[in-house]
């Protein structure tokens, strides 16, 4: 087993140097970034393992932060590759920045039922440093965390707007607002918002009912079910003029273009459609091979700067005394194809492709 002091004889440093450069513990020390690199390359050529128990009791820290978010429907396992997409794009960002910091990550559930909140046993028995919460997250699961002295971030809106933790999402609202604008020059005769439930999705939808009326566009939202047949039928039997639907969902988007289909209405013929999908994600083709229109969720540069500064609150010893709440946007980039009404392209000045 390759030990520090290995590392220390190919480095021609001394093995406290060698100890502080791979445990982050740098302190006042003053040694060049080159040389912090070099020591870091041995490690890494030579195979170091580091004993994460004995830098534990040394630091009295586990090394360890957890990523939690709420276990999905029984019936839902499996069949929601959105879901999984997105939580993979979380969890890499996470590895990256822990990585680079002597972090490992972990993911886990949270579940709520009638008995209420149920933990991870990590959460409870303080095997992890922080905490980073995703998706629709529950004010009882952050009260429960401070309570605790667990520092934690939120990646993504949908949470109670006081809950006192740093918040890190894309900008949907602002993302909406200039999607509604896109589609209201367009020509279309009604607006329409599909979402489910949380706080986020109120914030988007109240953003988009300000943008449409400024517009001067007839609107509504529809929110989506469980069941997305009856949305579909909803949306098939209201349909009149020239529609424009923004979806916050990519597999509601797929099933509604599919659905719309069978009743004998076609993109962009009959309507446009633009929807929310997570970075990294393939082109969606919608009936006729018509690629979708996006509005892209920056979810790996959020899940970073939240990694990122948890990690550093832990390493300051400010995880109890944090500072006021803070809300960190990212740019939501938007694709247009020819999802959205001809209509868009042909007008003057007016280039279709991509805005970031």
């Amino acid at each position: 087993m390759v030990s520090l002091t290995d590392i220390a004889q190919q480095a021609e440093v001394s093995v406290s140097l060698v100890s502080r450069v791979l445990s982050n513990r740098m302190g006042n020390v003053g040694v060049t970034e080159e040389k912090q690199k070099r020591i870091r390359q041995i490690a890494r050529r030579l195979g170091y393992v580091p004993n994460r128990p004995a830098q534990s009791l040394v630091r009295r820290k586990s090394g360890v932060i957890g990523l939690i978010a709420p276990r999905p429907p029984a019936d839902s396992v499996g069949r929601n590759p959105w879901n999984s997409h997105y939580l993979h794009q979380i969890l890499s960002a996470m590895e990256i920045e822990c990585d680079a910091r002597g972090y490992h990550s972990l993911f886990s559930h949270w579940t709520f039922d009638a008995g209420g909140l149920s933990h991870p046993r990590a959460m409870l028995d303080r095997s992890v440093d922080g905490v980073v919460l995703a998706d629709f997250t529950r004010g009882g699961v952050v009260s429960d965390l401070v309570s605790l002295g667990i520092p934690c971030v939120q990646i993504g809106s949908n949470i109670e707007t006081s809950t006192p933790i740093d918040c890190y999402y894309g900008d949907l609202e602002q993302a909406v607002r200039e999607a509604v604008a896109h589609l209201a020059s367009c020509g279309h005769t009604r607006l329409v918002l599909h979402g489910g439930i949380g706080p986020g999705v109120e914030q988007i939808a109240a953003a988009f009912a300000g943008a449409a009326s400024e517009a001067g566009v007839p609107h509504a939202f529809e929110r989506i079910a469980t069941d997305f047949s009856g949305n579909i039928a909803t949306t098939a039997n209201g349909h009149g003029g020239h529609p424009a639907h923004i979806v916050l969902s990519a597999p509601y988007a797929i099933e509604l273009a599919s659905g719309l289909a069978e009743a004998g209405l076609t993109c962009p013929a009959d309507y446009s459609l633009v929807s929310v999908v997570s970075e990294g994600w393939p082109t969606i083709h919608l009936p006729g091979w018509i690629p979708l229109s996006t509005i892209v969720l920056s979810n790996f540069e959020a899940a970073r700067a939240a990694a990122h500064d948890l990690i550093a609150r832990i390493e300051d010893r400010r995880g109890e005394t944090a500072p006021a709440p803070r809300r960190h946007l990212f740019p939501c980039p938007i694709h247009w194809t020819e999802s959205v009404s001809s209509r868009f392209a042909s007008k003057p000045g007016k280039k279709q492709g991509s805005r970031s």
